[in-house]
């Protein structure tokens, strides 16, 4: 076997592949559709008012409904995009799911078309990435969103904050996956998914809390 670089060349083009995958799902990720609708409907800087973050949260109360639907249908098509493009690029590889899943999700949190900044779209993004990867795993139902949803409601009952209903549910991620797909490159994809959306997530930063999200049916009170 042909050696390039010390490894052999058919490891050396797999690992070539993954790159490519996580760098141009990375860069669909980065996108920020919450800017550009904002922009668009209401000609409002979001990088300017209220958080700074390109949120479909930001995007409802400095914009209107408008943007925040927008935002809600582009942020959807990433994820749909993304599952896509890892299926047809490396079909039946489970671990190109979960790379082409990481990168669009890097994106949406460090997004390069921001120069890094105002990421808060993580939870949106994974979230539509793992509603169709169910599918593309040959699912006729969503069970991994469902189960997930399931776990952020039960938190949100006990402590009637969104912040920590998403954080509960950020660190069971990687164990969903194993109960319900019991694949290896699942369960190590969600857990790397549950560390990179768990170091943006902080409550100071958090825009359903800020902008007090669910108040009116005692939810994120102060």
């Amino acid at each position: 076997m042909v050696a390039t670089w010390g490894w052999p060349i058919t490891v050396a083009e797999e690992l070539s592949q993954y790159a490519v995958l996580a760098l141009s799902t990375y860069v669909l990720g980065s996108i920020p559709f919450a800017y550009v609708w904002t922009r668009v409907f209401a000609h409002a800087d979001l990088r300017r008012v209220g958080t700074g973050n390109a949120s479909i949260y930001s995007s409802f109360f400095n914009g209107g409904y408008r943007p925040a639907v927008m935002t809600f249908a582009s942020n959807c098509a990433v994820g749909l995009l993304a599952v896509h493009i890892s299926h047809t690029f490396l079909p039946g590889d489970r671990a190109a799911l979960m790379i082409g899943i990481g990168g669009a999700t890097s994106g949406a949190l460090w997004p390069l078309f921001t120069r890094f900044r105002g990421g808060s779209r993580g939870t949106t993004v994974v979230g539509w990435c793992v509603f169709f990867l169910d599918f593309y795993l040959g699912r006729a139902f969503p069970v991994i969103p469902a189960i997930t949803l399931g776990i952020w409601a039960i938190a949100l009952l006990t402590r009637r904050r969104t912040f920590f209903a998403t954080s509960v549910t950020y660190r069971l991620f990687p164990f969903v996956f194993a109960i319900v797909d019991r694949s290896w490159e699942l369960f190590i994809g969600a857990a790397v998914l549950s560390v990179l959306l768990q170091l943006k997530h902080q409550e100071k930063y958090d825009d359903s809390t800020l902008y007090g999200v669910g108040r009116r049916i005692g939810v994120n009170k102060s």
